[in-house]
């Protein structure tokens, strides 16, 4: 396992290949995620397990990663707009890896806390929220389970696994939930 997505202060995205209902349309929705086949995961020989893991009920000989994931594919992941010729090209290009995950995950993040208008959400406590949310009634409003989909190491199955770690967010439902965890 790569370090640092294994250490235990680290919220680590895994990646999904997103598939739209209606993708071309305006009115384009979710429709499914599968486990991107070049995502990262296992579990560390380094690092224990920790609480906020083994207190979800996930059993490892170690700290268990990704703990969240996102759409990284870079066929399915986010258009962005750069004015710098790359690879012969300088206009909107699609990208994804989970390089892309990331950085939308702590952009989730930033709004909870601006919503919330508190620090609801911190480095100290978010693996506690995020799995306490897996472990609550509410997971299944928050958070896509994804079930479908190999990494080359690990298959995605129900509830955490070593591909999707805990799944990927619906956003307005998990912004609405942090505050009460």
């Amino acid at each position: 396992m790569n370090y640092p997505s294994t250490d235990p202060s680290v919220v680590s995205a895994g990646g999904t290949s997103l598939v739209l209902n209606n993708p071309t349309s305006t009115g384009a929705s979710y429709g499914s995620e599968y486990a991107w086949n070049s995502s990262g995961g296992g579990i560390s020989t380094y690092f224990p397990e920790p609480s906020y893991q083994s207190g979800a009920g996930i059993s490892a000989s170690g700290r268990a990663s990704p703990d969240v994931s996102y759409d990284a594919n870079p066929n399915t992941g986010v258009w962005v707009y750069d004015t710098t010729s790359y690879d012969g090209s300088s206009s909107w290009i699609q990208v994804g890896g989970t390089s892309a995950a990331a950085p939308q995950w702590s952009a989730i993040f930033a709004d909870i806390q601006s919503i919330d208008g508190t620090s609801a959400i911190n480095g100290t406590n978010v693996h506690q929220i995020l799995y306490s949310i897996y472990s609550s009634n509410d997971y299944n409003i928050a958070f896509h389970d994804i079930t479908v989909g190999y990494n080359g190491y690990y298959y995605a199955g129900s509830g955490y696994d070593e591909v999707t770690g805990i799944g990927s967010p619906i956003v307005y439902e998990l912004i609405s939930l942090t505050p009460s965890f």
